[in-house]
């Protein structure tokens, strides 16, 4: 008779197995086979994972897959509010504070403007007198202001008698304003000062013409 062969283990694990799934499904039926066969797997997943240095070991078994299964606890978190102290009331001020505070503050004084004296321009001699009149005067006449030009003309006849010149201008003037009669006249004068001048030269040109057109 020949001696009796040893078995594998792993055959009689398999063995174990499946006499164990054939009770439970004999026992629990299709739901109870399933339900062993995710716990197993659970199991079978909790043994591989590698437990982190510092935490306590992973427990195995049926206790370690119900509570792989089971949700998370959920933290509640409350927020305590802090407690806001009332403000302190306002005291009222004295009625003589209100008062001070109400009356309005002077202005500051103003300093007092020290008077400025007055530039009196210098007086003009005769000649710059002369001269000034008689520039405003041509220029009044150029701009066709015959009578503010007489007025120059005669003011410096007044302070210079003397000068044909003048009187030669007073004339030109007069004649444009149509006053005929007085500009002969200043013409005439004007000859009888320096007959030989340039001035007595165009008075007898204007003379002339005055008599023609009469």
């Amino acid at each position: 008779m020949e001696p009796r062969k040893a078995i594998p283990i792993w055959v009689l694990i398999l063995e174990f197995i499946v006499a164990v799934l054939v009770m439970a499904f004999l026992l629990a039926g299709p739901e109870g086979l399933d339900t062993l066969g995710r716990r197993i797997r659970q199991y079978l997943y909790l043994q591989r994972q590698p437990t982190p240095a510092g935490s306590a070991p992973v427990p195995a078994g049926p206790a370690a897959a119900r509570a792989a299964e089971s949700p998370p606890a959920v933290t509640r978190t409350v927020t305590v509010e802090p407690r806001v102290q009332p403000a302190p009331a306002a005291t009222k001020k004295p009625a003589a504070d209100r008062t001070q505070s109400v009356l309005p503050t002077p202005p500051p004084r103003r300093p007092t403007p020290t008077p400025v004296a007055e530039v009196t321009p210098p007086p003009l001699s005769p000649q710059q007198y002369l001269t000034r009149l008689m520039r405003e005067g041509h220029q009044l006449y150029q701009a066709g202001w015959y009578g503010p030009a007489a007025a120059r003309f005669k003011e410096a006849a007044r302070v210079s008698p003397g000068s044909a010149t003048v009187q030669l201008w007073y004339g030109r003037s007069v004649l444009r304003m149509g006053r005929t009669a007085e500009a002969r006249a200043a013409l005439e004068r004007a000859i009888a000062l320096a007959p030989s001048s340039d001035a007595a030269r165009e008075a007898r040109a204007l003379l002339d013409r005055m008599s023609a057109t009469e």
